[in-house]
């Protein structure tokens, strides 16, 4: 190499350390998820909890080999998952904040190859096999006379619900105690028959109740997502 040549390697280097987005990371590129990180972390700026590896593509969506594959890429953005990593294969967009290979950031998910069917002024969870909510104090759904507040609609279930079970256990207790609830006493079968039948129905109401309190849905600090 010619003293000309080394010259120009390094200005080149000194260039690129001084502007590092000279080296083609200046421009949002599209790229291909090639991994995705799962697991419970603090996000960290040297190491994101919510990562993928991706290959970057050119502009027709084909392997750029100028560039490795980068690893543990930052999410970010408003795109087709909500704090949760795209699937492995799904085409994005990311950018580089100050023009720094090591602050490559997913900013979107590209429906490439997808069936979408998007309606306006509608944000859609699409292809889910599970959605999970978690709320520590109420889940509040829709707005205006619409809006229902999850956590006031639970209390006020909950609230029902322990009654249902207080009155069951007076019914209990005066049936071992040879009465009824309203005080008169349990003369024959056919009378103690009758007290657990109805013992039995308050018990399907509170079964009842339960399932319609509780079905799939969780509320408060219990109902982190499991990572593993």
């Amino acid at each position: 190499m010619n003293l000309k040549q080394l010259t120009l390697d390094k200005l080149r280097k000194l260039i690129l350390r001084l502007w590092p987005g000279l080296a083609g990371y200046h421009i949002i590129r599209y790229a291909k998820i090639t991994k995705v990180y799962q697991g419970q972390a603090t996000d960290l700026v040297n190491s994101p909890a919510m990562a993928v590896d991706l290959q970057f593509l050119k502009h027709d969506f084909s392997k750029d080999n100028a560039f490795p594959v980068f690893k543990k890429v930052r999410l970010a953005g408003d795109s087709e998952f909500v704090q949760a990593p795209p699937s492995k294969d799904t085409y994005v967009l990311v950018h580089f904040p100050f023009w720094l290979s090591s602050t490559a950031t997913v900013l979107s998910v590209l429906y490439l190859g997808k069936t979408v069917h998007p309606e306006e002024n509608v944000y859609q969870i699409r292809n889910c096999v599970a959605t999970r909510i978690s709320a520590k104090e109420e889940l509040v759904l829709g707005e205006g006379n619409d809006q229902a507040v999850l956590g006031t609609e639970l209390n006020k279930k909950l609230g029902t619900l322990i009654d249902k079970i207080s009155a069951l256990g007076d019914q209990v207790v005066s049936l071992g105690s040879g009465g009824t609830v309203a005080g008169d006493g349990l003369k024959n079968a056919a009378a103690v028959s009758t007290a657990i039948t109805l013992i039995k129905i308050d018990l399907k109401a509170v079964k009842d109740t339960l399932n319609d309190v509780l079905s799939n849905i969780k509320i408060g600090l219990g109902t982190d997502v499991p990572t593993t």
